[in-house]
């Protein structure tokens, strides 16, 4: 018993607000439309006697008795007609605004697959770029400058643009922050060609972060189809709660 009230407190915490009010809505309607079923039994029936006495409470004699004594048909339909109106009203305008969060919702995920998609095709342009770079000596690496100077900067802006698609918020930093640490990588990564474009010497541990960009790029391409992925999942859940 104990384990099913946890199991249904539980989803009960994991509930919209909206949707608890709902419920709640509906559970007093019913409750409301019970009593006032059960009040005229008990008038037309007059079990142990309590018809009349129901009748005479204030409440009753003024809503839901007319002057001759006699139930008030037109009391008691006019309270269940504005409470059924209340919340239609009510219940449309919540129907219409989760519409219009859905929508929305669903035309985003389908603009960031494309977002994220055109990145990891750069990704995998940059990846193969550098492979080719790494290869390459001093004179192919200076031919190749412009076109990974290019090809970096295309991958900054992608970077940028998804960073914009987030708010504030746990969830979002933890999500972002696969690309932010790929963006300090890439950063590195064009510091040290720069340097070899300019003659400079390269220390051990610059030239050790080139020859990375292998690992880091396979890693980083991995975590961002995952974490998309499930990322996205739960934001197509919350669209078709109207979320």
């Amino acid at each position: 018993m104990f384990k099913e009230l946890y199991v249904f407190f539980e989803k009960w915490n994991n509930k919209s607000t909206e949707h608890k009010f709902i419920i709640l809505a509906r559970i007093m309607s019913a409750l409301l439309t019970v009593f006032i079923v059960l009040v005229i039994v008990i008038d037309w029936t007059d079990i142990w006697g309590m018809g009349n006495k129901v009748w005479h409470l204030r409440f009753f004699n003024h809503f839901f008795v007319d002057s001759d004594n006699k139930f008030n048909w037109i009391g008691i339909t006019s309270v269940l007609a504005i409470i059924s109106l209340t919340f239609t009203a009510w219940d449309s305008r919540r129907k219409f605004k989760a519409d219009l969060i859905s929508k929305s919702r669903i035309k985003w995920i389908n603009e960031f697959r494309k977002i994220v998609a055109e990145y990891l095709q750069q990704v995998s342009e940059y990846w193969l770029l550098m492979a080719k770079y790494n290869k390459s000596d001093e004179r192919g690496k200076n031919e190749l400058f412009l076109e990974v100077n290019n090809i970096t900067t295309r991958l900054q802006k992608s970077l940028s643009l998804i960073q914009l698609q987030f708010g504030e918020g746990k969830r979002n930093n933890e999500f972002l922050e696969y690309f932010e640490i790929f963006s300090v990588i890439v950063n590195a990564n064009r510091y040290v060609i720069n340097k070899i474009y300019d003659g400079e010497e390269i220390t051990k541990e610059e030239s050790q972060t080139l020859l990375n960009i292998d690992k880091n790029c396979r890693k980083h391409t991995g975590d961002v189809v995952e974490k998309s992925r499930k990322y996205l999942k739960e934001e197509w859940e919350k669209a078709k709660k109207g979320e």
